[in-house]
């Protein structure tokens, strides 16, 4: 499962509902996929099969991981976040600004999936060559949990 902006410091974290575009808010699915799931390990007569909630159940039970696409180190916190606190594993996708997030992404042994290294800087003032010391950078301190393809 590939979550892109998964999260986001401008979405309010308590969302109830629907956001903006009529989704359910990312919490409230999960939530929503967990009473799903107690309903089907109950067997109440009433229980009807919801493929998009089923396909979540992996997710839940720890035998898949989201890969959640996140640039900044804001974003990146805020998802290493929302899976703790939804206790499921991730995957990171193509982080452009690691920052103090290496550190965390180190502590709960979060797998990284760089992007492309032929990217503009991400900001005006970055360096030229950014795209291609972010690889070192995240080498450095995440050895064994950086992949690139």
């Amino acid at each position: 499962m590939v979550c892109h902006s998964l999260v986001s410091r401008t979405a309010s974290s308590d969302c109830t509902g629907f956001n903006q575009s009529g989704h359910p808010c990312r919490h409230e699915f999960f939530d929503q996929a967990r009473r799903y799931e107690r309903a089907k390990t109950a067997g109440d007569s009433n229980f009807k099969i919801d493929l998009k909630l089923e396909a979540i159940l992996p997710v839940l039970d720890g035998r898949l991981p989201v890969a959640i696409s996140a640039e900044r180190e804001p974003a990146i916190s805020d998802a290493i976040e929302f899976a703790d606190r939804q206790k499921i594993r991730m995957i990171l996708l193509a982080p452009r600004e690691l920052g103090k997030a290496a550190a965390k992404l180190k502590e709960r042994n979060i797998p990284v999936v760089l992007g492309r290294t032929l990217d503009l800087p991400l900001h005006e003032d970055d360096p030229y060559d950014s795209a291609f010391t972010l690889p070192a950078q995240a080498w450095r301190g995440l050895e064994d949990r950086v992949r690139n393809f």
